[in-house]
């Protein structure tokens, strides 16, 4: 978004992970004259803004996916990937017979939980000795950067989700310019100045700022209708093209959810 140096405002608000506040929250970022939202960092706040943003029309950039289907010609996009979708990936590509996992939530592990292929599940913090115990001969873990350090002490085959740093010898999930591998100038620049290159929510943080750059920078001479001006902001949004973090893709292709490609690499 270029700030500072730029007419475009940032307003956050924090909705202290209370679903009860949540619906007040849009409010009143909406009150603030917001031109789009981006939120949606659990399932549940994903939920309550998909369901906010089709019913005022207001622009929304949802971090991960709703649990209904979006419509595709809304004002609802998605930018992220389900974590169930992540780590089913991680499992598939894994080529484990009996893989344990180690996660930084419980998003579907309900699904997980009843493949055959899945030894056991453990949160992020508990001790690599349930390896041992269950049989596994792989570790998947899809958790915060911390949970990977744990995992290099794993003894048997790693695979990596796309949080946090890749781990020397371990598989890692990569999705677009994740894990340092791009040549992007802004990768880059993000490498030198943190000393890492960007995970997850920074690629999703970045790759909403680009979508809605050329959007809410239009809004000084957008129609005075609010209607009309977020229909401009939709369509505005839709249309971008840019090099992105979290996708080899260009932008939301017209549609409302991001498609991507998700490799294994050693």
């Amino acid at each position: 978004l270029k700030i500072p140096g730029s007419a475009t405002r940032l307003v956050t608000r924090d909705d202290q992970r209370d679903v009860a506040r949540l619906d007040e929250t849009f409010a009143l970022l909406n009150a603030d004259g917001a031109a789009v939202i981006v939120g949606g960092t659990d399932e549940a706040e994903a939920d309550a803004l998909a369901a906010y943003g089709e019913r005022t029309k207001l622009p929304v950039l949802l971090l991960r996916p709703p649990r209904r289907a979006v419509s595709g010609d809304g004002s609802v996009f998605v930018l992220g990937p389900a974590p169930r979708d992540v780590r089913m990936a991680m499992l598939e590509g894994s080529g484990a017979s009996r893989a344990g996992l180690l996660l930084g939530d419980r998003d579907g592990t309900d699904v997980l939980g009843r493949d055959t292929r899945v030894a056991a599940i453990q949160q992020c913090g508990a001790s690599l000795d349930f390896l041992r115990t269950s049989g596994a001969d792989a570790l998947l873990v899809d958790g915060s950067p911390e949970c990977n350090g744990v995992a290099a002490a794993a003894t048997v085959p790693v695979v990596v989700g796309l949080e946090g740093p890749r781990l020397s010898g371990a598989k890692t999930l990569v999705a677009g310019a994740l894990h340092g591998e791009s040549e992007l100038a802004s990768v880059q620049a993000w490498r030198d100045k943190h000393g890492s290159p960007p995970g997850l929510w920074q690629g999703l943080g970045y790759d909403a700022g680009v979508l809605v750059a050329e959007a809410v920078g239009v809004r000084s001479n957008a129609p005075e209708d609010s209607h009309q001006r977020r229909q401009l902001i939709i369509g505005l949004i839709a249309a971008r093209r840019a090099e992105l973090w979290t996708t080899e893709k260009r932008g939301i292709e017209g549609g409302r959810v991001r498609t991507r490609q998700r490799v294994l690499r050693d």
